[in-house]
Formats: C-alpha cells, sequence, structure tokens
C-alpha cells in the first residue's frame, strides 16, 4: 500500500497531464495512440481526450483502484497485467515481455486494439488509463517529480 504523499500512479498522472476543461480532478488523456491518425508539428492539441473517470467498466474501476492504492511501481505494472489481460481475450496477437515495464511497451499493447472496433470500444476504459499512465511515464517533468519526492523523503527522516 501506499505510504507516502506522491508514491502512487494516480498523483503522477493528475500533477502531469493537462487538466480536463472544466474539471479539477480529470485530465485530458490523449486518445490519438488508439487511431491511425498521424501526430503532426502543428497539431499542439488533444484532438479528442480521454479521461481517467471510467465508471462503465468493472475492470477499469478495478484498474484504478489498483492505481490509487499501490506503490507507483505496483501500479504501472498492474496496468501492463490488465492490458495483456485484456488483449488476450480479444485474442490480439499480443507479445509478453517482462521486466522493466516501459511507455513504448504499453502503447504497442494499445495499438493491437486500433484493428478491432468492438474490442476498443468494450474496453475503452482500461485502454484510456492505459494511455493515461504510458503519457505519464513519458511526460518530461516526471524525472523532476521523482526527485523532488526522493529529496522529500529525505528531509523527512532528519
Amino acid at each position: 500500500a501506499v505510504g507516502h504523499h506522491g508514491d502512487n500512479l494516480v498523483e503522477k498522472i493528475l500533477t502531469v497531464l493537462q487538466p480536463l476543461p472544466g474539471h479539477v480532478t480529470d485530465v485530458q488523456v490523449d486518445m490519438l495512440e488508439l487511431t491511425s491518425l498521424q501526430r503532426t508539428p502543428h497539431s499542439q492539441t488533444t484532438l479528442a481526450p480521454g479521461c481517467l473517470a471510467q465508471t462503465q467498466s468493472p475492470a477499469a474501476q478495478s484498474l484504478w483502484e489498483a492505481m490509487l492504492t499501490n506503490k507507483h511501481k505496483e501500479g504501472v505494472m498492474e496496468v501492463r497485467r490488465q492490458l495483456v489481460e485484456t488483449a488476450s481475450k480479444e485474442k490480439l496477437p499480443i507479445k509478453m515481455s517482462m521486466g522493466r515495464v516501459t511507455p513504448e511497451q504499453l502503447c504497442s499493447y494499445m495499438q493491437l486494439f486500433r484493428s478491432s472496433w468492438g474490442a476498443l470500444e468494450s474496453h475503452c476504459g482500461v485502454l484510456q488509463l492505459g494511455l493515461a499512465t504510458a503519457q505519464t511515464l513519458r511526460h518530461p517533468s516526471l524525472p523532476r517529480w521523482d526527485a523532488c519526492l526522493a529529496f522529500e523523503r529525505l528531509l523527512l527522516q532528519v
């Protein structure tokens, strides 16, 4: 379980991703990875944002709880596990890899769903949480956030 401020994945997501317009407790999840569209140098805005609030899917709600209550690393591993399990259920050609979870690995799993509209629609909640995780892991300010948390822990030990 999480024992310190900033230890969970959700706090990091809420800190680094842009707020959803008109909301204070949700963020914009860029859904471009789930389309066949390509990002251009001029496309700085999110085309059609997804979000963290997933009330329709029990699997997404379960994943959300894990992301909120587990430490960052365990939350990220749970995202990967859920994506692999979901892709396997849909009989998508997933190649499971062990070791450190990377944003590229998560995105490659989610891109498998582009070829199946039914699977994409059925699992959009889990996919949006997966995209939020990948976008947070590759965000340029995440290393600074982690360094600040480590420094805060050191100060609290003194």
